[in-house]
């Protein structure tokens, strides 16, 4: 480091001189706490800050991390992934972590190619169907409800349906973090959930969006809080979109804030429910193999974007949420081994103040809370 606290580049090893199995060996002066205090408050407008101060005291959203991201690696010549940024909440913490990375590897760095794909998952080992009257076969069984429904209990949602202007609804389309405290109506979470019905079209089931071989296995799933939407108790359900029912999984479940990033633990505290896209692969092994979760992610993402731009017609806010541990609420739902987790928003009542405002904030429009 040079007397300022910055890295001394001119001291470095040359990259070029070292192959990629190779890397130059890490420098053994770690980051200095207080240039990342420095840093962070300079992000705040702030003369200076404790080493210990918890971030989100100073209100930070994801913006603020992104320009945090872009000092540290403007500083220290690389950076932490945003999911590992959004845990750290400390200045302290920040500088433990870039003190044990350099130790680990030094040629970490925010340009690195992204990693190859996983070691494919157990529960892909499909029998993939190759006669077509089987294929065809399969796709008539609906493989992507859930078979138990009929024998739980259920609550049967408004027949209501909003015929809006789509160029309307796309303009008012963004990213909420506050909502109003009042609880969602029932008639709220009806109509909005419609979206994801199940229509039928000359004899055949259809969805307003695409799913790969018409087999649709991505389901969606609520947590919904006490006394945060009218006339529906807490707990886990299932939505059943050709029913347009909820379906109760668990009426005990309670989920906690600490599941989800400190970034993000107040938007879930304002929330009034959770919804979770969990994708079933026996709906889709036996006809795509080992493409099955890729085609789940897709179909997950046309999803989100139908949720997205239909809750404004039932003044209801959403956050898309991507850093959220799910395993330790498996239990909530009832799953099946083949069950995998895909992606989750957060959801309530529109704010009126805050939504107002963000409605003047052109840099944050369209920013979901990844």
């Amino acid at each position: 480091l040079t007397a300022n606290g910055k890295v001394d580049r001119s001291a470095l090893p040359d990259p070029a001189t070292h192959s990629a199995s190779a890397p130059p060996a890490p420098s053994t002066h770690a980051p200095r706490t207080e240039t990342i205090a420095r840093l962070v408050a300079s992000v705040f407008k702030l003369d200076q800050i404790d080493h210990d101060a918890d971030l989100l005291s100073f209100g930070a959203n994801s913006v603020d991390i992104v320009r945090i991201a872009n000092l540290l690696e403007a500083e220290f010549g690389f950076r932490p992934r945003l999911d590992e940024l959004v845990r750290l909440s400390t200045p302290r913490a920040i500088a433990e972590f870039y003190a044990q990375r350099t130790a680990q590897d030094a040629s970490v760095t925010s340009r690195t190619a992204p990693p190859t794909s996983a070691t494919p998952d157990p529960t892909l080992a499909f029998d993939v169907l190759d006669d077509p009257e089987e294929r065809t076969r399969f796709k008539s069984t609906q493989p992507g409800l859930r078979r138990d429904a009929p024998a739980r209990p259920r609550i049967s949602l408004a027949d209501h349906t909003l015929d809006s202007d789509p160029r309307s609804l796309a303009r008012e389309r963004r990213s909420h973090r506050t909502f109003d405290s009042q609880p969602l109506s029932f008639a709220q979470l009806s109509v909005w959930l419609a979206c994801l019905r199940q229509e039928t079209l000359d004899g055949t089931p259809k969805y307003a969006w695409g799913s790969a071989g018409g087999l649709y296995p991505v389901q969606a799933y609520l947590y919904i809080k006490p006394d945060r939407v009218a006339g529906i108790a807490a707990g886990t359900y299932y939505y059943h979109p050709a029913d347009h029912c909820l379906v109760q999984l668990a009426s005990t479940a309670r989920l906690d804030r600490n599941l989800h990033a400190w970034i993000n633990q107040p938007i879930f505290d304002r929330s009034a429910f959770s919804l979770f896209l969990l994708g079933k692969l026996s709906a889709i092994g036996p006809m795509y193999g080992q493409s099955s979760r890729d085609f789940c992610l897709i179909e997950a993402g046309l999803i989100t974007q139908h949720l997205e731009i239909s809750a404004p017609a039932s003044r209801i806010g959403l956050c898309q949420i991507g850093n959220f541990d799910f395993a330790p609420i498996r239990h909530w739902f009832d799953l099946a081994d083949d069950h995998i987790y895909l992606h989750s928003l957060l959801g309530g009542p529109i704010d009126p103040v805050n939504s107002l405002s963000a409605a003047t904030d052109d840099a944050r429009w369209d920013e979901g809370e990844l």
